[in-house]
C-alpha cells in the first residue's frame, strides 16, 4: 500500500461504506514517467517485503500480545543498530501493521521515530527520506488535526520540497504531501476564519487541478473531498461548490468518481447547515439519458 495514502484509503473506505460507492484508491499508484531510483515502493520496500520484515512481531500481535510484539520489534531494531535505513524500514513496516490492526497499538510513535532516523539514513533529496517524513506528518495531521505538532508540519514541508523537486508538483507523492499540509493549515483552529490563511491552505489543494495523469486504479477522490470539506469547515460553501464545477474538465485525464465526490460534498454541506447548496448534490433524482447529471453541481 502506498504509505502516504494509507490514511486517505481508510477515510475513503469509510465514506464508501455510507455512500454505497468505492473510490478504489490504488495500492501502488505510479505516474506514467516516475523515476525508479530510491523508489519507496519497490524491492525491500514493496508491501509484501515490509510485511515479511515484521513477521515475528505480527505473529505475537495476532495472538493479542502487543507487549511481546513490540519487544520483538525492538529486538529487530537493535540487531540493525548500524543500519539506519533498515531501522526506518522496520519502523515503517510495524507502523503499517498497526494501522491495519487499528485497535492493537498506536502507529504514531513509530512513524515519528522513523521520520527522525530518516534524516540520517538518506541524503536530503531522497524519496525514501521524503516518504518517511510524509508518512509521519500525514498520520499525525489525520489523528490530531489542528493540534498536530510543529514537528509534523516541518516534516510535511520538507517532504513536499523533496517530492516537488524530484518528481514534480503534479506527481501523486507530491500531491499526497501537499494535501496533508493543506489539511493542517486549513484547520479552522489554525485559520481562525482569516481569509488569507484559508486561501493559503486552498493553494496547497489547487495542485490537484494540474495533477499528472496516473496509471493503475488511482482515484484522487479523497483528495478532492479533503479540499471541499476544508472550505466548508471554514465557512466557504460557495468556494467548495466552485471546486465541484472544475471537476468535469479533469475527468478525461484523471480517474475521478464525480458522483462520489459530489454526494460526499453535499452531505458535508448539509451537515454544516448549507441546505441550499446541498440540495441538488444529495438528490436521488435520476438524470435524463445523455444529459449532464444535475447532481454534480450545487443548487442555486
Amino acid at each position: 500500500m502506498r504509505r502516504a495514502l494509507v490514511v486517505a484509503v481508510a477515510l475513503a473506505t469509510a465514506f464508501a461504506e455510507t455512500a454505497g460507492a468505492s473510490p478504489a484508491v490504488a495500492a501502488s499508484p505510479q505516474t506514467a514517467a516516475a523515476p525508479v531510483a530510491d523508489d519507496p515502493f519497490a524491492g525491500a520496500w514493496a508491501e509484501e517485503e515490509l510485511e515479511r520484515a515484521v513477521k515475528g512481531p505480527l505473529e505475537a500481535l495476532d495472538k493479542g500480545d502487543i507487549t511481546v510484539a513490540e519487544q520483538r520489534v525492538e529486538q529487530l531494531l537493535t540487531a540493525a543498530a548500524s543500519e539506519p535505513a533498515e531501522r526506518v524500514r522496520l519502523m515503517t513496516a510495524w507502523a503499517i501493521a498497526l494501522m491495519i490492526h487499528a485497535d492493537k497499538g498506536d502507529p504514531l510513535p513509530w512513524l515519528r521515530r522513523a521520520a527522525a532516523e530518516a534524516r540520517t539514513a538518506w541524503p536530503a533529496d531522497s524519496r525514501l527520506r521524503a516518504m518517511a517524513l510524509s508518512d509521519y506528518g500525514t498520520f499525525e495531521v489525520e489523528q490530531l488535526g489542528a493540534a498536530a505538532s510543529a514537528e509534523a508540519e516541518a516534516a510535511l514541508v520538507e517532504a513536499l520540497e523533496i517530492n516537488r523537486a524530484r518528481l514534480g508538483p503534479g506527481h501523486v507523492e507530491a500531491l499526497a504531501t501537499s494535501i496533508a499540509l493543506g489539511e493542517l493549515r486549513g484547520q479552522p483552529g489554525r485559520t481562525g476564519g482569516n481569509p488569507e490563511r484559508i486561501a493559503e491552505a486552498a493553494r496547497l489543494f489547487e495542485v490537484l487541478l494540474t495533477a499528472d495523469p496516473v496509471t493503475g486504479e488511482d482515484d484522487l477522490a479523497p483528495f478532492f473531498l479533503d479540499w471541499t470539506r476544508m472550505l466548508i469547515a471554514n465557512g466557504q460553501p460557495d468556494a467548495a461548490c466552485a471546486v465541484l464545477d472544475k471537476l468535469p474538465a479533469l475527468e478525461g485525464r484523471l480517474k475521478l468518481n464525480l458522483r462520489f465526490i459530489a454526494l460526499r460534498t453535499g452531505l458535508a454541506l448539509r451537515d454544516a447547515g448549507y441546505a441550499r447548496q446541498a440540495a441538488s448534490l444529495i438528490s436521488d433524482e435520476i438524470p435524463a439519458p445523455g444529459k449532464p447529471d444535475p447532481r454534480q453541481q450545487c443548487s442555486g
